[in-house]
């Protein structure tokens, strides 16, 4: 079904218990509008063509603000299309001297991961000019290499160096491990700096499938004014699988 000006490129695809349609023959495509609109100025193209596998990248936030000194993390999410189910290794491209950034792993399966940007202490005024960036996905299909850049529709992503942080986060312990079902506690710490004594909600980013915060509560993981820790517990569903990833705290 098409909602014209909504939906321009609605796709149907053909898998038949693993079968596909016969390479000739003779079909017929029945399309209704959901508004029960027709006639003869309907107009309809009909593309009929392989189903490669394939993703789509997405990136938040689009123009990153780094502290110096600092760390800011870019959630990428990948839109798999048509049973793509490999992994994506993503980076960034473009950064200005006084910037790196990790490179981070879609997992086989998963459909987001971090990269963290990075600002050194020296980032010079030349880095504070928006610089321009790409946040670019690698991936394999039927041995057929995939590069996508996320969000290509975006005009222009940039990336600017601040001032130093209000606060600097950490979290203990380095690593985590869960069974099943089963609870682990971690400890979000905070360090204030530039005279700043507001609350500072924590979060983590990244975590595996079934792994979650548990008990939030209404305002999430919260570290109070004038107070610099709060410990908070990991939990994993009993359907969580066995892997091993990073995550990050905010």
């Amino acid at each position: 079904s098409v909602i014209p000006g909504k939906s321009r490129e609605s796709r149907l695809i053909q898998m038949l218990e693993g079968k596909t349609a016969p390479r000739d023959g003779e079909f017929r495509l029945r399309i209704k509008d959901v508004r029960g609109l027709e006639g003869e100025g309907f107009a309809y193209r009909l593309t009929i063509r392989p189903a490669d596998q394939d993703f789509v990248l997405a990136a938040t936030p689009p123009n990153p603000n780094v502290p110096r000194g600092g760390k800011v993390p870019i959630l990428v999410t990948a839109n798999r299309t048509l049973g793509y189910q490999g992994a994506i290794e993503v980076g960034l491209k473009g950064l200005p001297k006084g910037l790196s950034a990790s490179r981070a792993m879609i997992p086989e399966g998963q459909d987001a991961a971090v990269v963290v940007i990075e600002a050194s202490d020296e980032a010079g005024l030349a880095a504070m000019t928006p610089a321009p960036i790409e946040v670019v996905g690698r991936g394999f299909a039927d041995g057929t290499k995939l590069m996508r850049v996320a969000d290509p529709m975006l005009p222009l992503r940039v990336v600017s160096v601040m001032p130093q942080p209000d606060i600097v986060v950490t979290a203990e312990p380095q690593e985590v491990a869960l069974d099943s079902g089963g609870t682990a506690e971690i400890t979000f710490r905070v360090e204030r700096k530039n005279n700043f004594h507001g609350r500072v909600p924590c979060n983590a980013l990244g975590l595996p499938p079934g792994v979650s915060i548990d008990n939030t509560g209404l305002h999430g993981v919260m570290i109070p004014e004038g107070q610099t820790s709060r410990t908070a517990k990991l939990r994993a569903a009993d359907w969580a699988p066995a892997v091993e990833q990073p995550f990050y705290v905010i």
